[in-house]
C-alpha cells in the first residue's frame, strides 16, 4: 500500500501477501457482516479454515460496508468503520515516502517447518508446529503438558481427564448426578441436578476413584482417619458436600481433606493398633480395607493376607518370613487361590 491508499471492507479479496507467500493481511469475517483487519497464514488448513496470527480489531469487529483501512500521507494507519469513527490506529508519522508491506517470516535459515506460540484460551502455552501433508497444527511443546493440573480449567464439580492426542489436551466431563453449566464455557464447571437434603437418612457418598479433588475444600487435612470417621465428620456439617480419602504414599498415613487433629503413624503401626482394638476380624478388617473393596473380598482370606504383610513388614528384620514360607503359608490356606 502505497501513501493515501486504502483497502476497503467490501472488497475481502484484495489482500496483502508476503514476499514469501506465507502469509496474507485484509478483512477477515469473523461473523455475520462483521470482519477484522488480521494477518493469517496463507494456505488453508484441511478444512478450509486459515490460521490467524494477529487481529487489529479482535474485540471491535468493523461493519461489512464503507468501513476500510487507510495509509495516511503521514505514515499513520487508520482503521474506520461504517460510521467514519476510528477503531484502530498506529499513531506513527513520517516525513518521509511510506509505504505498506507485509514481511515474512523472520529465519536465519530460510524457511523450514511452520511454527507458532499461541497462549491458548485456557491460559496454557503451546508450541504449535504445521503438518504440510495433512494440514493440521500438532501441539509439539506446552509449559503445562498435563492441562489438568491448570487450577480450575474445568471448573467445580467436574472432572479433567487427560486426553493428549486432542488439541486442548483434555476432557471435562460432570460428576455422576451433575450437569454442565454452559456447554460453550466449560470452566464454568458443573451444577447439582438434585436438591441437596441435610437431613443424614436422605444423604449418600458416591466413590469417585482415581481423581484427585483441590481448590473448593476447607485446606484442612485429617490424618490417619479412616473411611468411615471421613463420612461421619462430613454428615455433622451442612456445608461439606465431599471429602477426599487417599494414601499419602511418602507418610505411610491415610488422610482425608476435613476438619480434626490426629498424631502422624506408621501404616504398618496403624494397622496393627486396628489388628489389636477389636477382636472380630470383621470390624478391624472394615477399618482398615479401602472402602471401594467393600463385599468384594472374602474376609477369611484377607485375614491371612494382612497378617502375612504385617510378619513381612516387621521391624526385627530376622522375624520376617522367606518368600518361600510365605508362599506356603497361603497355599496351605486355600491352594493356589491366592
Amino acid at each position: 500500500m502505497s501513501k493515501g491508499s486504502s483497502l476497503s471492507v467490501e472488497k475481502p479479496d484484495i489482500v496483502l501477501i508476503s514476499s514469501n507467500g506465507v502469509f496474507s493481511a485484509g478483512f477477515y469475517s469473523v461473523g455475520f457482516n462483521a470482519y477484522c483487519f488480521a494477518i493469517w497464514y496463507r494456505e488453508p488448513l484441511y478444512d478450509g479454515s486459515h490460521t490467524i496470527v494477529w487481529m487489529a480489531n479482535r474485540d471491535q469487529p468493523i461493519n461489512g460496508r464503507l468501513s476500510k483501512l487507510t495509509l495516511h500521507k503521514n505514515g499513520n494507519l487508520i482503521l474506520t468503520d461504517a460510521g467514519q469513527l476510528n477503531v484502530w490506529v498506529t499513531n506513527t508519522e513520517s516525513i518521509f515516502s511510506v509505504q505498506l508491506l507485509l514481511n515474512d517470516t523472520a529465519a536465519d535459515f530460510g524457511i523450514g517447518i511452520q511454527r507458532r506460540l499461541t497462549m491458548d484460551h485456557d491460559g496454557n502455552i503451546r508450541m504449535y508446529s504445521l503438518d504440510e501433508k495433512n494440514k493440521i497444527w500438532n501441539v509439539t511443546w506446552q509449559a503445562k503438558p498435563q492441562p489438568c493440573t491448570i487450577h480450575g480449567i474445568c471448573g467445580p464439580n467436574s472432572l479433567c481427564t487427560y486426553v493428549p492426542h486432542e488439541k486442548s489436551g483434555r476432557r471435562c466431563s460432570c460428576i455422576p448426578g451433575y450437569k454442565i453449566k454452559n456447554e460453550t464455557d466449560q470452566s464454568l464447571g458443573c451444577e447439582p441436578d438434585f436438591s441437596l437434603s441435610c437431613n443424614e437418612s436422605e444423604i449418600g457418598f458416591l466413590h469417585l476413584p482415581h481423581v484427585e479433588f483441590y481448590g473448593y475444600d476447607n485446606n484442612k487435612v485429617c490424618e490417619n482417619y479412616t473411611y468411615k470417621r471421613c463420612a461421619n465428620e462430613c454428615l455433622q456439617s451442612c456445608n461439606c458436600y465431599a471429602f477426599q480419602y487417599k494414601f499419602n504414599l511418602d507418610k505411610g498415613l491415610h488422610t482425608s481433606d476435613n476438619s480434626g487433629e490426629m498424631e502422624q503413624r506408621g501404616l504398618v503401626k496403624w494397622v496393627r493398633e486396628k489388628k489389636n482394638e477389636n477382636v472380630l476380624k470383621e470390624l478391624w478388617l472394615e477399618e482398615i480395607i479401602d472402602p471401594m473393596m467393600k463385599d468384594r473380598y472374602d474376609a477369611s482370606k484377607m485375614e491371612i493376607l494382612v497378617e502375612v504383610a504385617l510378619q513381612c513388614a516387621d521391624e526385627d528384620k530376622d522375624a520376617r518370613p522367606t518368600m518361600s514360607q510365605v508362599v506356603e503359608r497361603l497355599l496351605h490356606h486355600e491352594a493356589g487361590n491366592y
